[in-house]
């Protein structure tokens, strides 16, 4: 039987969240062939939410699709952000989504790398001489790094590549049978039950909250948070966007919150339900109450309502010293860091110019427009 020739790879771009719906059933395929994770930040639901939250905040959305024998084998959603640093006109152009850990870039594992150079074209299509670009985390499976890597080591970037781990939680059928295989956080679990009834603490959990149960738990604690007196999250954070998420049909949603005895919320939890898997998306406490451990009852509390949902992981996203205690399972995933420019200067700041750009809104007229369909 005579081999079956491929069609050459086809791109096109999407410029506006609109136009996702044409492509939402061979997207939420390739989901699927992608494997782990079933992230919901690579969802075209969550990506239209996004998209228009991104939008009105004056940022620059575009995704690159890419097409092989008619079936959509990636898809690379990306953001484009222009400000000044150090009195340089600079974009940074970084995958959408970076705040939740695994990226919401969606690619066929099995697929023909063909389109990579595609996209690295595109992406420096009309970017000016100052740039960043920041990619991932992408899982090992994918084997996608070195693809990307060495496409923009051609195109003479300077690439940096950065390890990162993902923690997951397998879930067994009850929550005593995870806390027996996990002696030392049973106690800690106990004491801090036993702190939180002296304190008057109380936990809570609600699926697909409201408006209003958002804005005085995420919105509010993210303001007092380590995440708000950095400067960061509190955006992202704004519960006008999490209710878009439950308004356009996004999978379930789980608050958990940790509330002292005037009804103020200390710390909480925010998740969403993917097939058989609860992605921890977002988490905050406040600053000052961390001697009551808030941020671990409303863990724990999530734990439960996983569990007793008939869940069977719980993926708690960037590894973070406080869930060392809960002894997850590691996933390695690979982070990209390229730059353009001057790269000795680049290699040395490149991740504080990233760093600096992430909190900033897109500044019309400072630099060039991120790059056009092809």
């Amino acid at each position: 039987m005579p081999e079956r020739r491929l069609q050459p790879t086809r791109v096109s771009v999407l410029t506006s969240p609109d136009e996702c719906a044409a492509h939402i059933d061979k997207w939420t395929d390739l989901t699927h062939r992608a494997g782990f994770p079933h992230s919901p930040v690579a969802q075209p639901t969550w990506l239209r939410a996004w998209w228009q939250h991104r939008v009105a905040a004056g940022v620059v959305v575009q995704c690159f699709l890419a097409y092989e024998d008619g079936q959509l084998v990636a898809a690379v959603p990306m953001e484009f952000l222009s400000a000044r640093y150090a009195g340089l006109p600079v974009r940074k152009a970084s995958t959408t989504n970076l705040q939740w850990g695994w990226t919401s870039a969606v690619v066929d594992p099995s697929a023909d790398r063909a389109w990579v150079q595609q996209f690295v074209r595109w992406l420096l299509h009309g970017a000016p001489k100052w740039s960043a670009t920041e990619l991932g985390a992408f899982p090992h499976e994918w084997d996608l790094t070195a693809a990307l890597v060495a496409q923009m080591r051609v195109q003479g970037l300077f690439v940096e590549t950065f390890e990162r781990t993902m923690d997951v939680l397998d879930l067994p059928g009850s929550v005593s049978e995870f806390l027996a295989s996990r002696r030392s956080l049973r106690k800690n679990e106990r004491k801090h039950q036993r702190r939180a009834a002296e304190a008057g603490l109380t936990t809570h959990h609600q699926w697909d909250p409201d408006q209003q149960t958002l804005a005085r738990t995420v919105s509010a604690v993210s303001r007092q948070s380590w995440q708000g007196q950095l400067g960061v999250s509190v955006d992202v954070a704004h519960p006008g966007f999490y209710q878009q998420l439950v308004d356009l049909g996004v999978p379930e949603m789980l608050l958990t919150w940790v509330e002292d005895r005037e009804g103020k919320c200390l710390a909480y939890d925010l998740c969403v339900a993917v097939e058989s898997t609860l992605h921890n998306i977002d988490t905050g406490f406040v600053h000052d109450s961390g001697s009551f451990s808030p941020g671990s009852l409303a863990t724990m509390r999530t734990i439960h309502e996983a569990v007793n949902a008939g869940m069977t992981l719980l993926d708690l996203g960037e590894d973070a010293e406080y869930k060392h205690r809960l002894h997850p399972r590691k996933t390695p995933a690979t982070q990209i860091l390229a730059s353009r420019g001057a790269t000795s200067v680049w290699a040395r700041c490149g991740r504080a110019v990233s760093r600096s750009l992430s909190t900033r809104r897109s500044t019309p007229g400072d630099t060039s427009e991120p790059p056009q369909p092809q």
